[in-house]
């Protein structure tokens, strides 16, 4: 395993495929460099291209079904080749399937655990359609 960068959560060198959408963005393909129960850093595909304000992320999670997960996000920063994201929201759902997946993928998962515990998440919704 990679570096963990430590902040107030811990951010893990993980690479999955995504998209990002909103405002003047459609649908832009997406590499996540870090990731963490609060926010992400993205490689943009192609490159320069840059992204502001609020925006949807999905991610696509490597488990034996495809599962995909979606987040509520507000750009940080954006340089054309890359950007950084502040998760705002997340179905409940959603939530648990990210925390799992990022619980498999660090040497200690009661980091994650703690961080959940101690309210370091995003807003938790729920945004099943009726």
């Amino acid at each position: 395993m990679e570096k963990v960068e430590k902040r107030r959560n811990v951010r893990l060198p993980v690479t999955l495929t995504g998209q990002l959408s909103g405002g003047r963005l459609k649908a832009r393909t997406v590499e996540t460099r870090n990731l963490s129960l609060t926010g992400a850093r993205l490689d943009l595909v192609p490159l320069e291209s840059d992204v502001e304000g609020d925006c949807i992320l999905t991610l696509f999670l490597p488990t034996d079904e495809m599962r995909c997960v979606s987040v509520r996000c507000r750009t940080n920063y954006s340089d054309g080749a890359s950007c950084g994201l502040a998760f705002l929201s997340i179905d409940q759902h959603d939530f648990a399937l990210l925390s799992d997946y990022l619980e498999s993928e660090i040497d200690d998962p009661a980091v994650i655990r703690r961080e959940i515990k101690q309210g370091h998440v995003p807003m938790m919704e729920s945004w099943a359609v009726l």
